[in-house]
């Protein structure tokens, strides 16, 4: 039984990560004309002629996020947070809307938090920084949602919950 799981969950990942580098392999419509693309022979790969398609990828969030977190977050994690920021009400850019919850203020006070409940400085342990992108991301959605005291008392939970699961 224990086998079977195992490979249920490997088959699982291996299919995650294939839905996300299909995700990031789609390119949004545009309202712009594209060139026609170049007729290509049967069992070819055609390659989009439109560029400007290419740079409203989150490319552009994702450069943000690594220049706020100080290192290159996985596809994984990088799908994550753009799920999250997409299902805020509103039609911003993912960019737009973290650029305007996710101050310096906010990363701040979840640093402050994090060191408070875990012992540790956020970020700087290879194997558990994308959970504090994560982590940090979802406090300062929760902290726009519902409020300062809502958001904190959040976090610690979960940080809480963390450091009770883990071995430190």
């Amino acid at each position: 039984m224990s086998a079977y799981l195992q490979a249920a969950a490997l088959q699982a990942e291996h299919l995650c990560r294939q839905a996300e580098a299909h995700r990031f392999s789609i390119i949004p419509k545009t309202k712009r004309k594209s060139l026609a693309p170049v007729v290509a022979e049967s069992g070819s790969i055609v390659i989009p002629v439109d560029v400007s398609a290419l740079a409203r990828t989150p490319t552009t969030l994702q450069v943000l996020l690594e220049e706020t977190f100080d290192f290159k977050l996985t596809a994984r994690t990088l799908t994550y947070i753009v799920k999250r920021l997409n299902e805020l009400e509103g039609s911003e850019h993912p960019k737009v809307l973290f650029k305007k919850i996710f101050t310096k203020k906010r990363l701040l006070e979840f640093k402050t938090i994090f060191r408070e409940v875990l012992d540790r400085e956020a970020f700087k342990d290879n194997r558990q920084r994308d959970v504090d992108a994560i982590n940090a991301v979802n406090f300062a959605l929760s902290f726009e949602i519902h409020g300062r005291r809502v958001a904190q008392e959040g976090l610690r939970s979960v940080l809480r919950w963390r450091k009770k699961r883990s071995i430190w």
